[in-house]
């Protein structure tokens, strides 16, 4: 797997995961972690790390070593070679010190062509862990990804052959819209369905989505600002705030695929 990760550099990336450093408030019967620890024997199963990052922090009483972190893991075997349109699957470990998350593992999917990963949500489950022995479980949790491989590579599969309208591509870019700015968008939501590669440029489920998915997490896009100047839509830093987009977005396009009408987020 290219652009493997050494510890060295999970930990400029990612300092929360070597620490176990609580939250003010917190008691000591809140267990904690250090994640590098618990992914000790996912690693010494063959998992590599492929991304690390954090949430930031914005003060000095804001202390970056018990944030909420997400470390991105793979395996050779889940690289996909599919037609020019190489991805690879992942498990996503999420955890952090203060509290607010337990550790849980979700299914990725890291798409070559734009660098992008984006996270699925109700065909394939995610798993949440208590700050309590966590270790096996992230280990079953990692090998329920590996075993459910096929299936997801069928699923992209068939979201390949799934034509969509283009008003049903434009009410996939509404609910991103809606995700990522409420019902006041800073731009027309059919700017989102703009392809920005040649691979990209047709209409099925997959590539619509992953455009989709790019423009929402990357930004890029022009707008007027309140002062009446030209601005950038900045890019998705947060994890949570991607996380969350991320899953609207999969579970609005496995709707479409579904058949069903497509609900605006409240």
């Amino acid at each position: 797997m290219n652009n493997t990760l050494t510890l060295d550099r999970v930990r400029e990336l990612a300092p929360a995961a070597f620490s176990t450093e609580r939250a003010p408030g917190l008691t000591k019967r809140y267990h904690t972690y250090r994640t590098i620890d618990v992914l000790q024997p996912v690693l010494a199963d063959g998992w590599e790390i492929a991304q690390a990052g954090q949430a930031a922090s914005y003060a000095e009483s804001d202390n970056r070593f018990y944030k909420r972190h997400l470390i991105r893991i793979s395996k050779a075997e889940l690289v996909v070679e599919d037609d020019g349109d190489p991805y690879r699957i992942d498990a996503l470990i999420v955890n952090s010190n203060d509290g607010t998350k337990a550790f849980s593992v979700e299914l990725g999917v890291y798409r070559f062509l734009c660098a992008n990963g984006n996270v699925t949500a109700d065909t394939f489950d995610s798993a949440s862990i208590r700050h309590l022995y966590p270790e096996e479980k992230v280990m079953k949790a990692c090998s329920a990804i590996v075993a459910n491989a096929p299936r997801i590579v069928e699923h992209i599969a068939a979201w390949k052959k799934f034509e969509l309208s283009p008003e049903k591509a434009l009410a996939l870019a509404e609910v991103g819209a809606g995700l990522r700015w409420g019902k006041q968008p800073l731009v027309e939501p059919q700017l989102l369905t703009i392809p920005h590669r040649e691979q990209d440029f047709g209409h099925d489920l997959w590539r619509v989505f992953n455009t989709i998915q790019e423009a929402l997490i990357r930004g890029g896009q022009q707008y007027v600002n309140r002062n009446q100047r030209t601005s950038k839509v900045r890019e998705i830093r947060s994890i949570a705030w991607n996380l969350r987009i991320n899953r609207g977005l999969w579970s609005a396009a496995e709707a479409l695929y579904r058949g069903d009408d497509l609900a605006l987020p409240s």
